[in-house]
C-alpha cells in the first residue's frame, strides 16, 4: 500500500492466456514469467502497496503473482528466529499524483546473506480516507521469500520485476480533504512462516503474497520504517497536495 498519472493494462484475453501459455518456460518460475508476458509487470489496479490486482474496495497491499514457497511451521518453540534489519532502496517516486494519490516503488535488502532461507516480513498499518467513500483502515503481516545465500528477495534475484513492494493510491476525485497514511515496518527473519500466513488471504489486501492478521510469534515491531502519507485540500481555489515519505532514516519529498 508508479506512475505519474493513473495508468492502467487491460485484462489478458484467452489468446493471451494460451500465447502465454504456449511459450512459458519451465520450472519454478514460470508462473509469473508467464503472468508478465501476458499481462505485464502492471496491471488494472486502484490502490496498491506491493504489486498486483485490487482486493477489495479497489486495493491492493501485495502481489498479483507468486513465486514463493511457504515452508510452515516457523522457527522451533521457544527460540527466536535469526533476523536482520532490511534496507529499503528506493526505485521510482515517491510521486504526489494529487487529492490524496501517490506512487512510490523500492526493493528490499539484507546486509549479510541469509544463513538460511527465510522472508521479509512487512506489517502495514494503513488509514486512506480515500479513494473510497468512507475512511478504511487495514492491518496485516505480509511476506517476501529470500533463499539461503542471497541478500534480496527471489523477485530482485531472479530478475523477474521491477521492485519488491509498490505504494500505490490513485487521486481521490470525489473527495476534496484527507489524508491517505500507509505505516510499514520490514525486517528479515530466517526460517518458515508460521501457518496462519495464506496465499490470497481474503482478510488482507495482500494478494498472493502469503500474509495474515495475526502477529507472527516472532515479531517484535522493531522493523525498518517504510512509511508514506499524502495529505490534501481541494476546497480551496488553489488545490493543495503534499507526499511525505519515510525509508529507515532517510525522509523523502513526494515530487509530482
Amino acid at each position: 500500500m508508479q506512475r505519474a498519472r493513473l495508468r492502467s493494462r487491460r485484462a489478458p484475453t484467452l489468446h493471451d492466456r494460451r500465447e502465454a501459455e504456449a511459450t512459458k518456460p519451465a520450472g519454478p518460475y514460470a508462473t509469473i514469467t508467464a503472468l508478465q508476458q501476458s499481462a505485464g509487470n502492471r496491471v488494472t489496479r486502484a490502490a496498491i502497496a506491493g504489486k498486483g490486482t485490487p482486493v477489495a474496495d479497489g486495493i491492493l497491499l501485495g502481489h498479483s503473482g507468486d513465486v514463493q514457497r511457504a515452508g510452515g511451521g516457523g522457527p522451533a518453540a521457544g527460540k527466536a528466529p535469526v533476523s536482520q534489519a532490511v534496507d529499503i532502496t528506493t526505485v521510482a517516486g515517491p510521486k504526489d499524483l494529487g487529492s490524496g494519490g501517490f506512487q512510490w516503488s523500492v526493493w528490499f535488502s539484507i546486509g549479510a546473506a541469509a544463513g538460511a532461507a527465510g522472508w521479509v516480513v512487512q506489517e502495514i498499518n494503513a488509514t486512506l480516507d480515500g479513494p473510497a467513500a468512507s475512511t478504511k483502515t487495514y492491518h496485516f503481516w505480509e511476506a517476501w521469500e529470500v533463499e539461503a545465500g542471497k541478500k534480496v528477495t527471489v523477485w530482485q534475484d531472479k530478475g523477474l520485476d521491477k521492485n519488491d513492494d509498490e505504494y500505490y493510491v490513485p487521486p481521490a476525485h470525489t473527495k476534496k480533504k484527507g489524508s491517505n497514511k500507509v505505516v510499514g515496518a520490514v525486517k528479515f527473519y530466517e526460517g518458515a512462516l508460521p501457518a496462519d500466513f495464506k496465499k490470497n488471504n481474503p482478510s488482507t489486501l495482500a494478494g498472493i503474497l502469503h500474509s495474515t492478521t495475526t502477529q507472527p510469534p516472532f515479531w517484535d515491531g522493531s522493523g525498518t520504517a517504510h512509511n508514506i502519507t499524502a495529505t490534501w485540500d481541494d476546497t480551496g481555489a488553489a488545490k493543495v497536495s503534499n507526499v511525505e515519505a519515510q525509508a529507515g532514516a532517510t525522509r523523502l519529498k513526494g515530487t509530482p
